[in-house]
């Protein structure tokens, strides 16, 4: 009988390029404010890199550090313009263009619904806010193949601190031995779950760094891991 009771997956970078479509939003954005403020692309980008800095530096590793309201109402009080007048239509315009840019991975969907049918549960644990977090669910059409959904917003934590995968076993009632995580961040996912006791698989085409761990290019792969790692 198998061990494995459930798959925790995380979602940027996992089931849909986030690297892609961060860089088609931050176009958008500086399209936006180049022509809303009369700036030149290279104010735009030094401003804009600054004021993540700013934003990262004076919080924790939480979820608001990655609030992109709070990325454009600190670009807004560096260009010495009002937030109030101007950060939502910048949050829009990033925003807007990232999620009508997303596309799932090959297999993702499919991923997922073979884990459920193989009786597995499937667990969402992702960093970030929930409110974006939810929007990217319900763009990509992926929400109702999760039995569990765990954002660091509503931990109070986020990876790869192994204190959100043991949130995430307590909201499951799962032991760690009879669930396994996957994800595309070495740090964050690998040994992020490594830390609460999770065994772990890299997704990455990364095959020179960190050879002796688990490591899939592929969602189609995952369940011919699990069988390899002898948990199905």
């Amino acid at each position: 009988m198998s061990i494995l009771k459930a798959v925790f997956f995380d979602l940027d970078g996992t089931l849909y390029s986030y690297d892609a479509a961060d860089k088609i939003g931050t176009a958008a954005l500086q399209r936006h404010v180049c022509e809303r403020l009369d700036i030149d692309e290279a104010l735009f980008t030094h401003t804009f890199d600054q004021a993540r800095r700013d934003v990262k530096a004076q919080l924790p590793p939480v979820a608001a550090c990655h609030n992109r309201m709070l990325y454009m109402q600190r670009l807004c009080e560096l260009l010495d313009v009002n937030p109030v007048d101007y950060a939502p239509e910048m949050y829009d315009a990033y925003w807007d263009h990232f999620l009508d840019s997303m596309v799932l991975f090959d297999g993702a969907a499919e991923c997922l619904q073979a884990c459920r049918d193989r009786g597995l549960k499937t667990v969402l644990v992702t960093n970030m806010t929930a409110q974006i977090q939810y929007r990217k669910l319900r763009t990509l059409g992926i929400g109702s193949l999760f039995d569990t959904l765990v954002i660091s917003e509503e931990a109070g934590m986020e990876k790869p601190d192994p204190a959100i995968f043991a949130y995430a076993l307590h909201k499951t009632g799962l032991r760690a031995g009879n669930c396994v995580h996957i994800g595309d961040s070495f740090n964050g996912d690998v040994l992020g779950a490594r830390g609460a006791g999770i065994p772990s698989i890299w997704f990455s085409s990364d095959t020179q760094s960190h050879p002796d761990y688990e490591r899939i290019s592929r969602l189609a792969d995952l369940l011919p891991m699990l069988e390899k790692m002898e948990l199905l």
